[in-house]
């Protein structure tokens, strides 16, 4: 099984904190234990959530229109992440 990393475009799950239970994609690393992670809505990308790595479950999965974007720099919309996100959110909810 290959260990997961936190990398720009991964798709994580909030384990801990107000938004647990969350979808975000990271959309920044700062260390080795802290990113900072958006979802299009209550977190920005203007302003983005900072997180400690351990509250957050990593996601094999990443948005790869997004994970290119976020890459190069090229301008990505709230918009964007939040509909990409809800695909996440809904199948848990259905789960339930």
């Amino acid at each position: 099984m290959e260990k997961l990393t936190s990398e720009i475009g991964r798709v994580v799950r909030s384990c801990a904190g107000r938004d647990k239970d969350r979808y975000f994609i990271i959309c920044g690393v700062l260390s080795e234990d802290y990113v900072l992670i958006t979802d299009g809505k209550f977190h920005k990308l203007s302003n983005p959530k900072k997180k400690n790595i351990k509250h957050l479950k990593l996601i094999k999965d990443t948005i790869k229109v997004l994970t290119e974007k976020l890459k190069k720099g090229t301008k990505v919309f709230d918009s964007e992440i939040f509909k990409a996100l809800k695909v996440f959110n809904e199948k848990d909810k259905k789960e339930e």
